[in-house]
Parts: structure tokens; sequence; C-alpha cells
């Protein structure tokens, strides 16, 4: 189905072939879902054409549930070189799953590198040169340039926050 995609100048319509979401944007391109393809893809903002598409390990950009709750599959972040997308896989009892967080080029869609680690909701946040990825039992700082944890700390969700004993020296 069509997806229409608001930029500031003008509204355009792009066809994703199925249900799309919209994951992130900047002044380079747009990045759009389509989970029950598993793929995402970069629009241009200015002709709203695809740049590119790429596979992803999961359904980025859908909502799953997992045991008493629903989570987002995942979050994105762009910047000028790379995409940054999350997705969650469940396992087969609906209650866990893998969360996938992958760096894609964002000129090409190339894979660069990919990182996989047994949670769910896999919300995304930058800093510098790492990437640090939240799900319900773990925070993992990845390396952008490697995508190799660089740590992983164990979390407990008490259903409002995240709780931890994390000492961070920066």
């Amino acid at each position: 189905s069509s997806t229409d995609v608001l930029t500031d100048e003008n509204p355009c319509v792009f066809d994703a072939g199925s249900t799309a979401s919209l994951l992130a944007g900047n002044n380079l391109l747009l990045l759009l879902a389509t989970p029950d393809t598993n793929q995402i893809h970069a629009i241009s903002p200015d002709t709203c054409d695809a740049i590119w598409t790429a596979r992803t390990a999961g359904a980025a950009g859908s909502t799953t549930a997992f045991g008493s709750y629903f989570a987002m599959d995942g979050t994105s972040l762009l910047t000028t070189s790379s995409a940054y997308v999350s997705s969650v896989v469940a396992d087969e009892s609906g209650v866990s799953g893998t969360t996938t967080v992958e760096s894609f080029d964002v000129g090409t869609g190339k894979l660069r590198w990919s990182y996989s680690f047994t949670d769910v909701l896999g919300k995304l946040t930058l800093d510098n040169d790492r990437l640090y990825a939240l799900g319900d039992t773990n925070l993992v700082a990845i390396d952008i340039e490697t995508g190799l944890a660089v740590w992983t700390e164990g979390i407990a969700y008490s259903g409002a926050s995240w709780v931890s004993e994390l000492n961070i020296q920066f």
C-alpha cells in the first residue's frame, strides 16, 4: 500500500508494496520500514523515490505482544553516514526474543555490521563512538565502527523504569 510521507515543502506518496512505518528522517533521507517483509527503505525527501532497500533481521517498525505488554520492535537512528536499525524476532514462547542492531551505509544501504542479543525492545541512542541498545533485560554499548559490544549490563524492567547497579565512568 502507499504511504504518505510529509516533508516541510510538500507531501509525497511512496508505494512500499505493504504497510509501512516511518522510522527516522533527516535532510538526506527518510527511513521507512515494511515490517511484514523485514525491509527498510531509504526515500529521498526531495523526490519521494527509493534510494535503496535493505533486508533487516526482524520486523523493524512493528508491534509485538511480549507476555503482558506490547513492544515497538526496535528503533532507528540516522547520521550523515549510517542508518542504525534495531528489530526484534520473538521466540516460540512469545515472552522473549532476539534483538538485532544493524548498521547500514546511508548512501548505498549496504550492511556494515550486525549485533544480536537475547532481549526485546532494542531502543537506541548514540553518543560519540558508542551506540547504546536498551532492552528489557540488557543495556549494551556497541562500538559504531566494529559493531562489537564494548560492554553489556544486565538490568531489570520494573514496569515503569529500568533498574541497574551500573556505574559508568566517562
